[in-house]
């Protein structure tokens, strides 16, 4: 699975282990009641983790759409996407299913415009999705991509190249896909967008280009079952406390730092949820992303000498994976580079990470670390229950809600407003 470490960050001083021994039990209790079912919210992620009847469906409906349709577009912008994309990268280019999967997450006219004219429509499907059903930049979406469709194999033969997946309630979007004919499935209406990996809207993209779905939830069922067996030695109680530390002592920004380019999807789906779930009444660290050796490039510099308000969390594999190109020792033959014949290019990534992460910690940065097994699906499964629970903990603990976004709501009634809306 993972091994985290939180490293000795917090010193070998008397004060700063009584603080965070205090921090750790009380994210230990907080982790007991949503064991005992307290947290309702909560309570409904450990369900759908743990569903397996849902699976055969999913499964049904992600082989259907790919033995019609050759191109996949996923509309729908924050959590309608993010999840989908999370668990996409993991595939990398290794999808079995050779489908074309496609996530529309914004709705800058030139990709947009781009996106549709460089696909054949006929063999184009759209996934629609839209927690409330009335998300604006997905309606806008959705209503150009149906008449482009419309346009191309007529108007009845289009509402086939669709599925809406959206509340089982009265929305825009849950009439437009009845105007036009258009199947839907219910999105869990306990679940937030941000926090529905889990549920159809990550799975079923999942499913069309073939990962695992039944393993996902069992990796994520892992980490329900560590912290209800013994909460305050969980991984995720440790993650919790050392987060609450990190913000006791003033470091305000989070800085995750993967070096595999199938965690991309997962660092970014984690940004949303961190950012939108504790950014509340001057709540929150800001996380930032920071993509291995490019990085190391272009930021290292300002993590090292820089401000000290950075907490940084590492993500890797523990060791190379099989297969990874080596570099040919007959190419070298000059003295300087005799250290580099035979290496691995996962060899060298795992130096890269390692001298990162020391150079760090000697410059007195507090890191924490997750070496990862594999990115097999069970593995991320845990991961993205590991990231949920250490989030929505973090809430409680500060005393806030972690399931709302009051200030996105307010920026969202004055864009309908500039539009025309009364």
């Amino acid at each position: 699975m993972y091994k985290h470490d939180i490293g000795n960050w917090f010193g070998a001083g008397a004060a700063e282990k009584q603080d965070f021994s205090r921090l750790l039990d009380k994210s230990a209790a907080i982790l007991k009641r949503f064991a005992e079912g307290a947290e309702p919210k909560v309570t409904a992620l450990f369900d759908v983790a743990a569903r397996e009847d849902d699976l055969e469906a999913i499964r049904k409906e992600a082989q259907e759409i790919r033995q019609n349709f050759r191109n996949i577009v996923v509309l729908g912008t924050g959590g309608s996407s993010l999840s989908g994309q999370a668990l996409a990268a993991i595939k990398g280019n290794n999808n079995a299913a050779e489908i074309n999967l496609c996530f529309a997450d914004n709705i800058d006219p030139h990709s947009f415009s781009a996106m549709l004219a460089g696909i054949d429509i006929e063999r184009s499907f759209f996934l629609t999705i839209s927690k409330s059903g009335d998300t604006l930049e997905t309606i806008a979406q959705f209503l150009i991509c149906f008449d482009y469709v419309a346009k191309a194999v007529g108007r009845e033969k289009a509402a086939r190249h669709f599925l809406i997946i959206t509340m089982p309630k009265e929305s825009s979007m849950a009439a437009l896909g009845e105007q036009y004919g258009i199947r839907q499935l219910a999105h869990e209406t306990e679940i937030g967008g941000r926090f529905s990996i889990f549920t159809n809207v990550g799975l079923l993209p999942g499913a069309i280009i073939g990962l695992d779905i039944r393993g996902l939830r069992k990796g994520a069922v892992r980490i329900i079952r560590d912290i209800s067996r013994n909460p305050a030695e969980s991984e995720v109680a440790k993650g919790m406390a050392v987060n609450l530390a990190m913000m006791a002592q003033g470091f305000c920004n989070s800085v995750y730092m993967h070096y595999l380019d199938r965690l991309r999807g997962f660092v970014n789906w984690h940004r949303q949820i961190w950012a939108e779930s504790l950014g509340k009444n001057g709540n929150g660290t800001t996380p930032i992303r920071a993509a291995g050796t490019l990085d190391q490039h272009s930021q290292l510099q300002l993590y090292l000498g820089g401000p000290k308000d950075k907490f940084f969390t590492f993500l890797f594999l523990g060791k190379p994976e099989n297969g990874n190109p080596a570099i040919n020792p007959e190419l070298i033959n000059r003295q300087e580079l005799e250290y580099l014949k035979g290496k691995s290019l996962g060899e060298i990534m795992l130096a890269e990470q390692r001298a990162t992460l020391e150079t760090l910690v000697r410059h007195g940065a507090p890191v924490r670390s997750f070496a990862l097994d594999n990115l097999q699906e069970e593995t991320m499964g845990a991961l993205f229950m590991h990231f949920m629970l250490e989030t929505i903990g973090v809430g409680i603990a500060l005393g806030i809600n972690p399931f709302d976004q009051p200030a996105v709501e307010e920026s969202k009634v004055i864009a309908r407003k500039l539009l025309g809306e009364k």
